[in-house]
């Protein structure tokens, strides 16, 4: 009980101290975005991420604050995607549809490296890599296995674990153990994980 305590008071810390460094940066650049119905979503990555972090052992407070403030921007290029294609489930999107709405990885970098020119490499990094797969089968460059470094899996697991419970991934809403269950049905239906590197995946799943 101790250690669950302490370890909910460094995230709060940690969450404090990146939204005193960046709020300013996060707040801009989401008033210029104009979508407040995506910030909860990123709120919720940024904090999933650093709880898996966390999980995963990363507590260095540097590396513990890039990966919060990816969370907080990784989807500010959804700005730039048309709203009829950014309000359809990702597993009901059509070839097409998928194919536009996966340029906002690339349209939330041009809008950091427009507007927040400052921020780290590494949180940028993040970000390019928050939708590739395991399997090769992720955007925006297809990259498989371990060319998907472990901190940019953790935000990707961020990204699918909101994304499942609260219906944006396939229209229905799940409590975090049905998310969890529904992750881990996807990472075993197959021979070959499609999403996760399943060492890192693992250590999440238990520490959760």
């Amino acid at each position: 009980h101790k250690k669950e305590i302490a370890q909910f008071e460094l995230l709060q810390d940690v969450l404090g101290e990146t939204v005193g460094r960046t709020g300013f940066l996060v707040s801009e650049l989401w008033q210029l975005a104009d979508i407040d119905p995506e910030f909860e979503h990123s709120v919720n990555v940024a904090t999933y991420s650093v709880v898996f972090a966390m999980a995963f052992g990363r507590i260095d407070q540097e590396l513990i604050a890039d990966i919060a403030l990816a969370g907080l921007l990784h989807d500010i290029g959804i700005s730039q995607i048309p709203a009829d294609i950014v309000q359809v489930p990702w597993r009901k999107m059509p070839r097409e549809a998928l194919a536009s709405y996966s340029g906002h990885v690339d349209e939330s970098l041009k809008l950091i490296e427009q507007f927040a020119p400052e921020t780290p490499a590494r949180v940028k990094a993040i970000i390019h890599k928050h939708h590739e797969k395991f399997d090769g089968t992720g955007y925006p460059r297809g990259l498989q296995g371990f060319k998907v470094d472990d901190i940019a899996q953790l935000l990707a697991m961020a990204d699918l674990t909101d994304s499942i419970a609260s219906g944006r991934w396939d229209g229905e809403k799940r409590t975090m153990r049905e998310t969890f269950d529904t992750l881990e049905k996807l990472e075993k239906t197959r021979t070959f994980p499609e999403h996760f590197n399943p060492d890192v995946f693992a250590v999440v799943r238990t520490w959760m």
